[in-house]
């Protein structure tokens, strides 16, 4: 059984068996791990082919001319994963033994100090390095050793054998993992005289002088040690920690010198195992306040009746906002509201000679896109591809694929279906290559293609306000909100806003993340266009054009326990019920656009902001 897997809190000798002592015999076990000592027993775990008897001899050789032989008797056996420890008594442990035992066991604490030796070389901090890299030295014999830290000028190390201080030596540097040696000459600049319970005596040396070659391949060596000194442990390099959150929380205490600092993020009912598809480096979780909203009645094709909304948000003001809008469109009937289009696209770009091939890889996609479509489609149980729209952009041609993801968000499953699209497209026409993303869908950015086409879910919603409704629940005139809504229009075109709205990013991202959609896909979400008439009884129609909302009731951060529990208080939970989200989304996003309006219409904007700051200062008070 190798050192390894027998764990970093076992240790060996310099030499270790065990001999029996029956019928002369003297048959030894050098396979003995020393897993514990004290000044009355040891603990130990042998080769699995040796047999214990009564009378038994423990030799310890600790260093060339010391050999403590020590007789024993079994006590008890303990069964472990890494085999059978045995614990012996110690026989007759006169003096002498009792002498070399305690020699043997401070050793042992040894150890313990120098687990981290850093060695200062010209003032140069050395680095930790990867544990495969070991050293021998040629001086009559060959000492096998291990490299404890390393800089470019110097390193600390452990070996098997004496060098003496102030002399040069040869050392190689065996990398094993790269099958490669590096051959460095030093000056040995300090000894530990005491040999520790690996049979090793610490050094540190100075370089002396090293290839160029052997330089460039200690230089990367030196940059992997550091990335990986600083480097956050994953969940693989902590596989055997209990709490593996914790242990990362407790490795960043370390490294940022601070300790306690995490008090709140460690309070979470998230199974930590649960989330390794959404999180990487997972430490805890942050506490975002939600709040509803509501009621709001929505008359659209898959969301009817009464609801009430989650916004998780730190600003104040925002939930009454939206508040507000939803009573005055509740009062007013409801919001009426249409899916119009469900797309989502992506668009990878391909590579041409000339003009000419690229015109033809235009013609032949069209021509073939059922079985483009076939190769797409096998990557996925829920998406279409629904068309593939060429742009030939001279002698390059960007594809623009078209899916409907069903009640996934469905970016993942675009890029993966589109991937294997064009694999195949590759074995079937000569083209200079391909890549994935050409940036013309714009995900995750504002743009006009996607303002006009729409990227994800286009809604279209709508409610007419009366005179007494603008008048009562949001105290204002038509004329007065026609007219800010007007001169809005302006500003925006003025200032070369991508779609016209007032506030789309607030009401989404407060949604957004109660429900565990992706928050940055509001790039594209909060574009869009608000649009009002007035009406004969002084009265106004307001309507919002939505047409990148891009969301899903599955996968991503939907199945998390706080994102289900504010889709279910929608009714959107699960699968079947993404467009009834759309829905609802778009109803909430109409509210806060006319609560919003009316606000800053009747001159009252800014006393809301005021009371709430009042109210914060009153508290902190």
């Amino acid at each position: 059984m190798s050192d390894e897997k027998r764990g970093q809190d076992r240790y060996r000798v310099m030499d270790v068996s065990v001999i029996h002592t029956e019928d002369k015999k003297d048959t030894k076990s050098n396979d003995v791990m020393i897993q514990d000592m004290s000044s009355q027993t040891v603990r130990i775990n042998p080769a699995k082919d040796f047999s214990f008897s009564d009378n038994m001899i423990l030799e310890l050789k600790i260093d060339k001319d010391k050999v403590l032989n020590i007789p024993l008797s079994i006590d008890k056996t303990r069964h472990s994963k890494d085999g059978t420890d045995y614990i012996f008594h110690f026989n007759e442990l006169d003096s002498k033994y009792t002498n070399h035992v305690q020699e043997y066991l401070s050793a042992f604490e040894k150890i313990e100090e120098w687990k981290e030796p850093v060695q200062e070389h010209r003032n140069n901090k050395s680095n930790r390095i990867p544990i495969d890299l070991s050293i021998n030295v040629q001086d009559d014999q060959e000492y096998l050793g291990r490299i404890l830290n390393l800089s470019t000028t110097g390193l600390a190390f452990k070996l098997g054998g004496v060098l003496k201080v102030d002399s040069l030596y040869n050392l190689k540097v065996n990398i094993s993992k790269k099958s490669s040696t590096i051959n460095i000459k030093v000056q040995i600049s300090r000894k530990d005289e005491t040999i520790d319970n690996e049979g090793m005596i610490l050094y540190g040396a100075e370089i002396i002088d090293i290839e160029e070659e052997d330089k460039i391949l200690l230089g990367r060596i030196l940059d992997k040690a550091e990335n990986g000194y600083y480097r956050i442990p994953n969940d693989r390099h902590l596989m055997d920690a209990v709490d593996i959150p914790e242990a990362r929380r407790e490795w960043l205490n370390e490294k940022i010198k601070k300790k306690g600092i995490f008090k709140h993020i460690t309070n979470y009912s998230i199974i930590p195992e649960s989330i390794k598809g959404n999180i990487e480096n997972f430490i805890g979780t942050t506490q975002m306040p939600i709040g509803v909203a509501g009621p709001v009645k929505v008359n659209g094709e898959h969301a009817q009746g009464i609801y009430y909304v989650p916004f998780a948000t730190t600003e104040g003001s925002l939930v009454a906002t939206y508040q507000r809008g939803m009573l005055a469109i509740t009062k007013a009937g409801g919001a009426n509201v249409v899916i119009s289009k469900s797309v989502l696209d992506v668009s990878p770009v391909f590579k041409f000679d000339d003009v000419f091939q690229a015109k033809f890889f235009t013609q032949w996609v069209a021509e073939n896109f059922f079985y483009i479509k076939q190769e797409a489609e096998k990557t996925t149980k829920h998406g279409k591809l629904l068309s593939i729209k060429p742009y030939q952009l001279g002698i390059n041609v960007i594809l623009n694929f078209q899916y409907n993801t069903g009640d996934a968000m469905g970016l993942n499953m675009v890029n993966i279906a589109s991937d294997a699209a064009c694999k195949y497209i590759q074995t079937k026409i000569k083209t200079n290559g391909y890549y994935l993303r050409s940036n013309f869908s714009s995900d995750k950015k504002a743009s006009f293609f996607n303002l006009i086409n729409s990227y994800g879910k286009e809604v279209q919603v709508e409610v007419t306000l009366s005179k007494k409704i603008l008048r009562k629940y949001l105290g204002t005139t038509a004329d007065k909100f026609y007219d800010l809504f007007h001169l809005g229009i302006y500003g925006s075109i003025h200032a070369g806003m991508v779609g016209a709205n007032c506030h789309f990013a607030n009401g989404l991202a407060a949604m957004f993340i109660a429900c565990g959609q992706d928050v940055a896909q509001i790039v594209n979400a909060s574009i869009g266009m608000s649009i009002c008439n007035k009406t004969a009884d002084e009265g106004v129609q307001f309507m919002l054009k939505i047409p990148n909302l891009i969301i899903g009731t599955v996968g991503g951060g939907t199945n998390i326990g706080t994102n289900r529990e504010c889709l279910a208080l929608m009714d959107c939970e699960g699968s079947g019920n993404v467009n009834r989200l759309a829905e609802i989304m778009a109803a909430s996003l109409l509210a806060g656009e006319i609560s919003i309006s009316a606000a800053l219409s009747a001159n009252t904007f800014i006393q809301a902001h005021i009371d709430k700051r009042d109210l914060i200062s009153k508290e902190l008070s």
